[in-house]
Parts: C-alpha cells; structure tokens; sequence
C-alpha cells in the first residue's frame, strides 16, 4: 500500500482542452471555408433550379386559366389541354430531380467534413502526444470530455495542469498570416437549401 502511494504521488498528469483546439485549429477554418463555399455553390445551383421550376408552375397555371375560356375552340382546347399536362409532369419531375440534388450534395459535403474532422483529431491527438511525451506527462486528460448526459466528466481541473496552450501554439505554427481563430469557432453541418416557393 505504500509503495502504490508512492506511485500516485509522482503521477505526472495533465489536461487538454479538445474541443478548444479543434475549434481553433487553422486546418478546421479551412476545411469549413471548403465546405461552406462548396454548400454555397449547392445553394445558387437549387436556386437557378427552383426558378426555372417556378416559371414552369406559372406557365401551367396561366394555361389553365386559358382553358377557361369559352371562346377556345375543341382543337386549341385539346392542344392546350396536353400541353399544360405535360408542363406540369415536367416541373414534377424536375422537383424530384432537384430534391435529390440537393439530398445527394449536402450528403456529400457531410461525408467530406466528418472525414477532414477525424483526420483533423489524429493530427490534434499525435501533437498533443508529442508534447506529453517531451514533457514526459504519465497522464493527459480531455476536460472537455462529456459523459452520456452531456454533463463534464471533470468537474474541476487544476489550471495548472492545462496544456492547450501549448499544444494550440504547436498546431497553429503553420497558420497563414493573420489567421484569428475567434472569427469563427465551430464548423457546422451545410444547411439543406431550401425549397422552391409553391
């Protein structure tokens, strides 16, 4: 028992903010300016879609009303009548198309994320190790771990012990000039663009 307290006693530990240094990490800046430039390319495409679906729903609209003319004779009505129907499968079918689009695009952009995400946290985990090992650390604890009910799984960690600092300096030192990571802090998943007004 004495020996095991003696052991613990020269524990070396320390704590790292990873969530901090995800956030504040150059390479996620630029992974999600990728993305969100390539989500932003996705939404003018759905709106240049969305549009042209719109005219074809006005033109439909318009070409019922025309058959409510009792002037139209049986032939124009006819023509008329097969028009509008096929204006109106067209704009059905390029609706299902522009949804699938969009459901495939964003699908993709998420896959893309997730994938720079993970390689992003081994880059974090192997500097953050570089460092404990160089400081010959026993131990390094993530203090912005959360526990299934998204309660800390440290309360409390001793200032002293935080290595972030220098474990984001580290990462960071091949930064572009005048990178700021306060300018944006977490990447977000690309929003859905919205659909075409009815």
């Amino acid at each position: 028992m004495a020996f095991s307290a003696t052991a613990n006693a020269e524990l070396k530990v320390a704590t790292v903010d990873v969530q901090k240094l995800f956030a504040d990490y150059y390479k996620t800046h630029e992974a999600q300016a990728e993305v969100d430039k390539a989500a932003q390319a996705v939404q003018q495409d759905n709106n240049t879609r969305a549009e042209s679906i719109k005219k074809m729903e006005a033109d439909f609209t318009e070409m019922v009303k025309k058959l409510q003319d009792p002037s139209l004779n049986e032939k124009d009505k006819k023509d008329l009548e097969q028009k509008a129907q096929i204006t109106r499968q067209q704009a059905i079918a390029l609706e299902q198309e522009r949804r699938t689009y969009v459901e495939r695009q964003l699908k993709s952009l998420q896959e893309q994320m997730k994938l720079r995400s993970t390689n992003i946290m081994g880059e974090i985990t192997k500097v953050a190790e570089g460092i404990a090992t160089k400081s010959n650390y026993d131990l390094v604890l993530d203090k912005s771990a959360q526990a299934l009910r998204s309660n800390n799984v440290f309360v409390y960690t001793k200032p002293s012990m935080d290595i972030t600092p220098t474990v984001m300096k580290e990462l960071n030192k091949d930064a572009p000039a005048g990178f700021d990571p306060t300018k944006k802090k977490t990447p977000a998943v690309p929003a859905a663009p919205a659909a075409p007004a009815k």
